[in-house]
């Protein structure tokens, strides 16, 4: 199965072995803190626009490896982002390929399989899609599946359950809050009626001490990391509570975009109650009961930790629970069906994903005037570090990004306020020295298609680069 599902990934972005892409944007910013991963200095996570970092820093390792492997070692792609993005290929095949392995082992593989590629083709982007609110999915889905397995008696799969909350909980915050909670009942309700079995217990423990070594070492050297920043947000304004309904409202959507609160709220209701009262199989029930905890728990989550509301990308990662309600039950209920033979089912996986349209990246991170934009702000350096100043409130989304490129391009780019360390880290703010002896630009928010500004440099999506200090333009 993980040859099929990465095998169509690549072929159906084929383009990656030939297209340059130049990653700005939240992807620009990751490629900052991947280089230091690269060299294996990263304990951190990507940022955070409420300032801090997220705790681990797992998936930029891998997309570290995909970038040094597939780019700097073999060659294979032209561009650094065209390895990552094949890494996350890679690491989301693995992914549903050991869903799929625990699912097959309570359920023929077969129905488990085609369940699944079916209810994936739902969203796509999971699959494909670098942004991380996209990438946590299938972490989410390993986290139920695995659970739900444990709960129901397979203490072999402890392993998987250390390994997907050890991903999440290096992904967001917020997974501090959702891997224990899941993963403790599951972990629970093992040990009460099933027992211990200290050869899993210790796999799993070793799995999970992988995971809390990064952690554990950026609290000890800078202590108290960012668990001191993640405590202060919690009981700041910016957590601000909001109505249980429009709470409510937000957890909702992610069963039917198009569906009122009201008539989402009754199906969920409806779908849990009854599956949960006629279906008799272990794994099933105990999946059920840990997606009812999740929900009740993004709803809390909605209420009185996310900022806005009508950011729903901050829930992606619920998806997980519409897409395990409905291919549990329905690979239950498939046992009475006869059983296909396995090649049938993998074929049917290589269809669907061959056919679905945003199975082909959207690379929305990607913009191709970065070469230009390079060459121009690289002229105007004349040798000079390049100190930047935000001149707007926002940094805009092409900065960080291209602060790297001009370091992969060979010379020193830099913003001047350390304000912005937390999204351009340490390493691109500006020195004393570098300010006294760089050639200072400002950055000004340009609206698509606007005249240029007066002693403007260059453009790249919505940032215009010009030839003086902020303090100087009006």
């Amino acid at each position: 199965m993980f040859a099929a599902v990465f095998g169509v990934l690549v072929f159906r972005n084929r383009f990656l072995f030939t297209t340059p892409l130049y990653e700005l944007g939240d992807s620009g910013a990751n490629s900052i803190i991947i280089g230091q991963a690269k060299h294996f200095g990263l304990l951190v996570g990507n940022y955070s626009r409420q300032g801090f970092s997220h705790p681990g820093p797992a998936y930029f390792y891998l997309q570290a490896a995909g970038e040094a492997g597939f780019h700097d070692l073999l060659g294979l792609v032209p561009t650094p982002w065209n390895g990552q993005l094949l890494a996350i290929y890679a690491m989301n095949a693995a992914l549903l390929t050991v869903i799929a392995f625990i699912m097959a082992s309570h359920f023929r593989a077969g129905w488990a399989i085609l369940l699944l590629a079916g209810l994936i083709a739902w969203h796509p982007g999971i699959l494909t899609d670098a942004w991380m609110p996209f990438v946590y999915v299938l972490s989410f889905l390993l986290l139920l599946v695995a659970s739900a397995s444990v709960a129901a008696g397979r203490a072999e799969h402890l392993w998987a359950v250390a390994l997907s909350g050890g991903l999440l909980i290096h992904g967001h915050v917020v997974f501090l809050l959702f891997v224990p909670v899941v993963a403790g009942c599951a972990l629970a309700w093992l040990r009460y009626r099933h027992g211990f079995d200290r050869r899993a217990w210790a796999i799993a423990a070793g799995v999970f001490a992988v995971f809390l070594i990064p952690l554990a070492l950026n609290t000890f050297l800078h202590w108290p990391g960012e668990f001191g920043k993640y405590f202060g947000y919690g009981s700041s304004d910016s957590a601000g509570s909001h109505s249980v309904t429009s709470s409510l409202g937000y957890v909702l959507w992610y069963w039917w975009p198009f569906a009122t609160p009201v008539i989402a709220g009754v199906f969920v209701v409806t779908a849990i109650a009854v599956a949960t009262a006629f279906v008799r199989e272990p794994f099933v029930r105990a999946g059920l009961c840990l997606c009812g905890l999740v929900t009740l728990l993004l709803a809390f989550y909605a209420y009185a930790g996310i900022d806005d509301l009508s950011h729903p990308y901050m829930g992606y990662f619920y998806w997980s629970v519409p897409i395990f309600m409905l291919a549990a039950p329905l690979a239950w209920l498939a046992e009475r069906l006869p059983a296909p033979r396995y090649h049938a089912p993998l074929l049917a996986t290589v269809l669907v994903l061959a056919l679905v349209p945003g199975v082909r990246s959207g690379v929305g991170d990607n913009y191709p005037s970065v070469p230009q934009t390079l060459h121009a702000l690289k002229t105007h350096a004349a040798g000079h570090p390049l100190v930047i100043e935000i001149a707007d409130p926002y940094i805009g989304p092409e900065v960080t990004g291209l602060l790297y490129w001009a370091h992969r391009d060979g010379f020193r780019a830099c913003l001047r306020d350390p304000k912005w360390r937390f999204i351009a880290t340490a390493d691109f703010i500006c020195t004393p020295t570098e300010v006294a002896e760089g050639v200072v630009i400002s950055r000004w928010e340009a609206a698509k298609d606007s005249l240029p500004r007066p002693g403007e440099i260059a453009r790249t999506g919505t940032s215009a680069f010009v030839a003086a200090p902020a303090k100087g333009n009006t």
